[in-house]
């Protein structure tokens, strides 16, 4: 059974950062490591993402991260604002340990994971799962409404968003800075680029994923989970498919062909 271990960082901005670093499953590369970022609400240790952290560890060791404001680590959130930071620190320290560094994004966790990624010069591959341009772009198409409307009309829905266990009283702090819209950017993407998007998701609706997706220069992929809700509900919905696309996008497979299939 693979164990994590709490690491602690410092950020650029001196925010004391947690994060769980789990090691390569056996018969995995030990040459590549997959930087995490939770959406809102979780963090490293909720039930969700410490299975998905395990299921992560096929293709190498993991890093998943406590936001500012979140599980271990200092500060408060500041709903995109700062939390970039975070994920520099954590890229930071996997780039001195490992030469492959990936970085995957989930939700608004994917915002702050593209804010990280511009302009890096060593990230090989950024996964982003639901990626929303920015939390005002989630308000303003009515997600959080939207999300509780189906969550109430479908009890597989309900069960599942409940299963992850979010915790919505973690130390918020003020949720009005200025914060570019990543659909809009002129990003300096070096890196391929890999989006997954629920067919059904209301809260991050496919569209705002997209906008981000046409942002972005050079290389990217564009995958359409069937019937698929909203960021890690994917990887409780189908874990094979969920993780068969990131086979896909960490090049295991040719990712500039063809399109990966439900079930695949």
């Amino acid at each position: 059974m693979n164990r994590s271990e709490t690491l602690f960082l410092k950020t650029k901005d001196g925010v004391r950062i947690a994060a769980a670093f789990h090691r390569a499953a056996r018969g995995a590369s030990g040459k590549r490591i997959l930087v995490v970022a939770p959406g809102f609400a979780q963090h490293k240790d909720t039930p969700v993402f410490r299975a998905l952290s395990r299921a992560l560890t096929r293709f190498g060791e993991v890093l998943t991260v406590d936001f500012r404001g979140t599980g271990q680590s200092e500060g408060r959130y500041t709903f995109g604002a700062g939390e970039y930071r975070d994920l520099t620190a954590a890229l930071e320290w996997a780039r001195e340990r490992r030469r492959r560094v990936a970085l995957m994004g989930l939700s608004l966790g994917a915002y702050h994971a593209v804010r990280a990624a511009e302009g890096n010069p060593f990230l090989e591959d950024l996964l982003l799962v639901s990626c929303p341009t920015h939390l005002n772009g989630i308000l303003a198409t009515g997600g959080p409404l939207r999300q509780f409307a189906s969550i109430l009309a479908d009890p597989r829905a309900m069960r599942l968003r409940f299963s992850t266990k979010p915790n919505l009283l973690f130390r918020w702090g003020w949720p009005f800075h200025a914060m570019p819209d990543v659909g809009r950017s002129a990003l300096r993407l070096r890196c391929p680029a890999h989006f997954l998007v629920g067919e059904k998701d209301g809260l991050v609706i496919p569209d705002l994923s997209r906008r981000v997706y046409e942002a972005l220069p050079g290389r990217k992929t564009w995958t359409v989970f069937p019937k698929g809700s909203h960021a890690e509900i994917l990887f409780l919905q189908d874990e094979k498919f969920f993780l068969g696309w990131v086979e896909m996008a960490l090049g295991k497979r040719n990712v500039f062909r063809g399109r990966l299939k439900r079930g695949q």
